[in-house]
């Protein structure tokens, strides 16, 4: 089984990027699946060096990871008219163009707002599986508490934040919390890996509030920054371990479908 990764982040200089592009490495290799290539993010697929190595691959994984909503980079969905191709790990809110997803062999989304929206306005019901960064469970740096809260920017704000995006060992300094505000689609993923009590704020898309629906917390969501520093509870909800786990087993079943060619 061979595969193409379109729109890869993993070279990207954020800390989410780099963990769901090692991630996606990671459960390929486990599984024996070749990976081919790998495209790097909103590049061009139609070049021929592209085409090349799109040629070569049984299967294209087509990584949406903050890129489709709001009719940005409509492109990535057209790739699937010429090959076999899963979209997957994405968002996905007001696509009011034409809908390119019945060319998909198979759609996945991280979140049930997209996941309502995307039937609703495009007559397509997608599996949900959590982020990709998921698949790091239980491998995550753990310190001595030494502070207590963290705050992160958002892609919105990037005024209040005790470490940017990019910060070299990222999660490793941010387990050094007790407590955290995320602004950061990312970091609400990495607090609840670290089992650490969260709230969160917007994002330039639904997908902080729809992953703190899914997490069964969505009273700890907010628009605003400080209200959201104000909202950080001293514990964490038992509803937040179990989507951790039940994260990890979905994406574990994903991947296996793709090394056993359920979706060629």
């Amino acid at each position: 089984m061979r595969v193409v990764i379109i729109n890869d982040t993993g070279h990207k200089a954020h800390f989410g990027c780099q963990m769901v592009g090692s991630a996606y490495r990671q459960l390929l290799k486990e599984r024996g699946i070749e990976l081919v290539g790998a495209q790097r993010i909103r590049a061009p697929w139609r070049s021929d060096s592209n085409r090349r190595m799109l040629d070569r691959a049984d299967l294209v994984l087509v990584n949406g990871e903050g890129s489709i909503h709001h009719n940005r980079f409509i492109d990535l969905l057209k790739v699937a008219e010429e090959y076999p191709c899963l979209l997957m790990n994405c968002v996905f809110e007001d696509m009011t163009g034409p809908s390119y997803l019945k060319h998909f062999k198979h759609v996945t989304v991280r979140e049930s707002m997209s996941s309502r929206y995307m039937k609703i306005k495009h007559g397509h019901k997608p599996e949900i599986v959590p982020d990709l960064i998921f698949a790091h469970a239980g491998t995550l740096t753990q310190l001595e508490k030494n502070n207590d809260m963290f705050l992160s920017d958002s892609v919105v704000d990037l005024s209040l934040c005790t470490l940017p995006a990019g910060e070299s060992q990222y999660v490793k300094k941010m387990s050094a919390y007790r407590r955290a505000s995320c602004g950061r689609f990312h970091s609400i993923c990495v607090a609840a890996m670290l089992r650490m009590p969260f709230s969160a704020w917007r994002s330039n898309t639904w997908k902080n509030e729809a992953i703190m629906r899914d997490m069964g917390i969505p009273e700890l969501y907010t628009d605003d920054q400080q209200e959201s520093i104000e909202l950080v509870p001293d514990g964490l909800s038992d509803s937040v371990c179990r989507y951790v786990d039940d994260a990890v087993i979905k994406i574990d079943y994903l991947f296996d479908r793709i090394a056993n060619n359920v979706f060629r």
